[in-house]
């Protein structure tokens, strides 16, 4: 299990975590170490990929990062959010990554599922995570979420909010682009 520490830049490794057994710490995953100038890192997701190197979902950075699970190093980043930029990722809540290396972040503030994708190479060698664009709508009465991949690679989104002052929420597929289907929803 990969926990990233609230309004920290560190992700932590446990394993035998129950409900009777706190678990034991491993190790520190990571701990990004940016040199930009964008104040507080709060790592929201994490996944991490086939070649060990962790994505993480920076809430506060508005940005993707690809960081190396030792050294905490930066190898990529993707374009920075900007509000009214409908464009670009605003406040990304959570992350998976498919067998395709297709990566889906779900983003707070414009209640999207995003999806970006990580083979490829800038000229210089260094890795690149391209942003293609809004993947599908979420729920916009949604205060959070949660996403992952099922046995057929679609994304599984979970979410809860308020409606009318009552707590909802529910859980979604989405096998293509624009296209979702409700498999629990609050009644």
């Amino acid at each position: 299990l990969m926990v990233g520490s609230a309004f920290s830049s560190e992700l932590f490794r446990y394993r035998g975590l129950t409900s009777n057994n706190p678990g034991e710490f491993v190790a520190t995953m990571g701990q990004l170490k940016s040199v930009d100038q964008t104040g507080s890192h709060r790592l929201t997701g994490a996944v991490q990929a086939v070649d060990g190197n962790l994505f993480v979902t920076d809430f506060d950075g508005n940005v993707v990062r690809l960081i190396h699970p030792s050294t905490g190093e930066m190898l990529a980043s993707s374009s920075l959010g900007i509000s009214g930029s409908p464009s670009q990722l605003l406040s990304p809540r959570d992350i998976s990554i498919d067998p395709n290396e297709n990566v889906y972040v779900v983003s707070a503030n414009r209640n999207t599922l995003e999806q970006f994708y990580t083979g490829s190479s800038n000229p210089d060698g260094t890795q690149d995570i391209k942003h293609i664009g809004a993947y599908a709508s979420l729920p916009t009465n949604a205060e959070d979420y949660s996403i992952t991949i099922d046995a057929n690679n679609d994304p599984i989104v979970s979410w809860h909010g308020l409606q009318n002052g009552q707590r909802v929420g529910g859980v979604i597929r989405v096998p293509v682009v624009n296209q979702t289907q409700t498999i629990i929803s609050s009644g």
